[in-house]
């Protein structure tokens, strides 16, 4: 797996190297990404992985969600009430 792109002087390390991810998280993330393309936001993230709150926090804290193009601010909020409106029937 590699660990790094590079573009220009700007490095992107891999998920791998994001302290705490689960192995498992970062399979299915890579599978569905792979299957059905990138993903456009972080709601339809949510709907297409089984991934948990603290593993999005992770992600989001690692600036990984970055292609959203919103702060990480902003999507540790969004994550918190998409993950509420997920767990209400």
């Amino acid at each position: 797996m590699q660990r790094y792109t590079l573009h220009g002087q700007t490095i992107y390390l891999g998920l791998a190297q994001i302290a705490e991810i689960e192995e498992r998280t970062i399979a299915d993330l890579l599978q569905e990404r792979q299957r059905a393309g990138f993903f456009r936001d972080l709601e339809e993230l949510v709907q297409r992985l089984p991934i948990s709150l603290d593993q999005l926090r992770i992600l989001i804290r690692a600036n990984a969600l970055r292609f959203t193009q919103k702060t990480k601010q902003e999507l540790l909020w969004e994550v918190h009430a998409l993950m509420n409106k997920q767990q209400k029937p």
